[in-house]
C-alpha cells in the first residue's frame, strides 16, 4: 500500500510540478505527506526573489506554526498583514479579514501555552499524519488572482 501511495504521490506531485512551478494543490499533497522542508524550500526560493512575496510568506507562516514558534508567528502574521493590505486582488481580499481574524486567534491561543507546553504541541503537531495545510484556502484565493503561479 505504500509502495501505490508513494507512486501516486510522485504522479500527482509531477503533474503540480509542470514546468517547475509548484501550486496550491502540490504544495497542500507534499504537507499531507509530512514532506515539510520540501514545501519550506519553495517558500525560501519564492522570498530569495521577493521579500513580501504572499504564497512564500503564507507557507512560512504554516512551517511556523508547525513548529509553534511564537517569535517567528508574530512577525510572519505582521508582514503578511502589511503585504496583504496592499494587494488589491478580489479573491485575495475576499479572504484577508479572514486571514487576519485567524491570526488574531493563534496569538490568542498561543498566548496561553508555557514554553514546555508549546514543545509539547510541536512535537505531536508533527507527528499527525496527512496533516492538511492550513493555509490553502489564501493560496487559491492567489492564484486566481494570479499571484500565485
Amino acid at each position: 500500500m505504500k509502495k501505490i501511495l508513494a507512486i501516486f504521490l510522485s504522479l500527482f506531485l509531477s503533474i503540480g510540478y509542470a514546468a517547475g512551478v509548484p501550486n496550491s494543490e502540490s504544495l497542500g499533497a507534499l504537507w499531507r505527506a509530512g514532506q515539510y522542508d520540501e514545501v519550506v524550500e519553495v517558500a525560501n526560493s519564492r522570498l530569495a526573489e521577493n521579500s513580501e512575496d504572499l504564497p512564500g510568506l503564507l507557507i512560512m507562516y504554516e512551517y511556523a506554526l508547525l513548529n509553534y514558534d511564537t517569535e517567528s508567528l508574530k512577525r510572519l502574521s505582521a508582514h503578511i498583514v502589511d503585504v496583504g493590505s496592499k494587494t488589491k486582488t478580489e479573491a485575495f481580499m475576499q479572504e484577508f479579514p479572514v486571514l487576519k481574524a485567524s491570526f488574531v486567534q493563534v496569538e490568542k491561543v498561543l498566548s496561553t501555552l508555557s514554553g514546555e507546553q508549546l514543545k509539547a504541541e510541536s512535537e505531536k503537531a508533527k507527528s499527525v499524519k496527512n496533516r492538511t495545510f492550513g493555509q490553502k484556502r489564501f493560496l487559491v484565493a492567489l492564484e486566481k488572482d494570479g499571484l500565485f503561479k
